[in-house]
Parts: C-alpha cells; sequence; structure tokens
C-alpha cells in the first residue's frame, strides 16, 4: 500500500468510477492454449478493484458488468457517460501469436494508434463494432468524439490516469513494461472524462496465464490500480482547488 495513501482518500475528488471487465457472454475475447477466456480473468480483476476502491474512497463505483452477459461496446461507453462517470476503466488480458510476449500495458484513446501493434490490438477489441458497421464509420465515430470541444481536457487526464495506473502496476507487481500507448479503442469513445483500457497481461503466455489465474496475483492487480485511481483522485481534486 502506498505509504500517503490515507491522506489521498481524504483528498479524493471522485465521485463516480465505472469499471468495464472486457468481453463477457458470448464474446469471450482472448482465449489460451488450454481454453481459459480473456473475460472471466477481467471480471475477476474487476470485482476485486471495484472492492478496493470502495474501501479507498467515497465514489460510487460501478461495473458494467457482474456477471457473464454480453454487453455492446456502445452500451458500456453510454454508461459511463450516462452516470457522468469522472473515470472509466476497461480491464482486460491480452494474447499473441507469439508465445514469449509477456508485460502490462495501458491504453488511452487517439484516432491514431502509436504503432502497427496498437492498431491491430485496437482493431482487435473493436471487432463486434467494426462488424455491425464498417472501419470506416469507426474511424469517423472517433473522430467525431476527438474534435469535440472537450477534446484537450479529456485527452490530458487519460493520458495522466493511464500513466498513473501503469507505473503502479509495474512498481508494485512488476512484469514486463510495454508502456502507456495510445489506439483508437471504441469502448473509450464515449466515456466523456479519464477513460482508459488495462491489458494485465497476456493468457497466450503460459506463465503469465497462470499469474493472471492466482487470487493473489488478482488482488495485487486489483489493489495497485485502485491506488492509481485514489491518487488521480487527488490531483483532480488539488487543481481544482
Amino acid at each position: 500500500m502506498l505509504p500517503f495513501l490515507s491522506s489521498i482518500v481524504l483528498l479524493s475528488n471522485l465521485n463516480v468510477v465505472v469499471i468495464d471487465p472486457g468481453h463477457g457472454g458470448r464474446q469471450p475475447g482472448a482465449v489460451a492454449a488450454d481454453g481459459t477466456q480473456e473475460k472471466g480473468i477481467a471480471l475477476a480483476v474487476s470485482l476485486r478493484l471495484a472492492r478496493y476502491l470502495k474501501a479507498k474512497t467515497k465514489a460510487r463505483v460501478l461495473l458494467t458488468r457482474r456477471n457473464d452477459r454480453t454487453l455492446s461496446l456502445q452500451q458500456r461507453a453510454e454508461m459511463a457517460n450516462r452516470l457522468q462517470a469522472d473515470v472509466f476503466v476497461s480491464i482486460h488480458a491480452n494474447a499473441s501469436t507469439r508465445v514469449g510476449a509477456r508485460g502490462v500495458e495501458t491504453y488511452f484513446l487517439s484516432s491514431r494508434a502509436t504503432d502497427r501493434r496498437a492498431r491491430l490490438l485496437a482493431a482487435r477489441e473493436n471487432f463486434e463494432l467494426i462488424e455491425s458497421k464498417d472501419e470506416k464509420q469507426t474511424d469517423d465515430v472517433i473522430q467525431t468524439i476527438l474534435t469535440d470541444a472537450d477534446k484537450g481536457a479529456m485527452l490530458e487526464a487519460s493520458s495522466r490516469l493511464a500513466h498513473l495506473v501503469q507505473h503502479q502496476l509495474i512498481d508494485r507487481v512488476g512484469g514486463e513494461d510495454r508502456s502507456v500507448r495510445q489506439a483508437p479503442f471504441a469502448v473509450l469513445v464515449r466515456a466523456g472524462s479519464a477513460a482508459i483500457l488495462v491489458e494485465l497481461g497476456f493468457v497466450s503466455n503460459p506463465s503469465e496465464l497462470k499469474q493472471l489465474l492466482d487470487p493473489k496475483h488478482q488482488d495485487a492487480l486489483a489493489e495497485a490500480i485502485a491506488d492509481a485511481i485514489v491518487a488521480y483522485g487527488a490531483g483532480k481534486s488539488s487543481k481544482a482547488r
């Protein structure tokens, strides 16, 4: 636990935090060689994250799903928008055709991906939306949001939160630091305030999969993210004064 956490809790200026366990229901997400599905890991960590946030802040903490149900990307983001969330965090696990790929990475919204790998990951996560529309329409929707009057503030807040989360995860949990990155994730489009997507590790890597299924590791991941959100709220509060 951060040594200054108790003072941060008192300063935290977060009213609503929405946690989004990636995938669910008919959407398994990434699938490991042994059949383990991303959606179950995302939900397990998200439920733990909600408990930590409720203990550490006075914010209203909500999840887009609490069980194995199917939600569209639009439904997830619109929930955060409707609730006027201060923070929206989408929890995921990664996968790669390269078995040795490993590490943690945190994303925030951009019309342009940081690199080819970020672009491919966003395309995979946006698959449902691209199926129902087309890739150009998806890009048009994202571009509309990014040209909104709040573009600067939204991206600055999201970038700050993403860096806090990435730092806490690496500092507290360890693993390879795959850095903070940007990509056009459809689930982040309508979030409106600080919105990030966290890839906790690779289910395609046997050693990381074992960690991701370990309740103690899930707890550590959840508490690290919670402390980063609390620190973000403290910074938000100090700027408001």
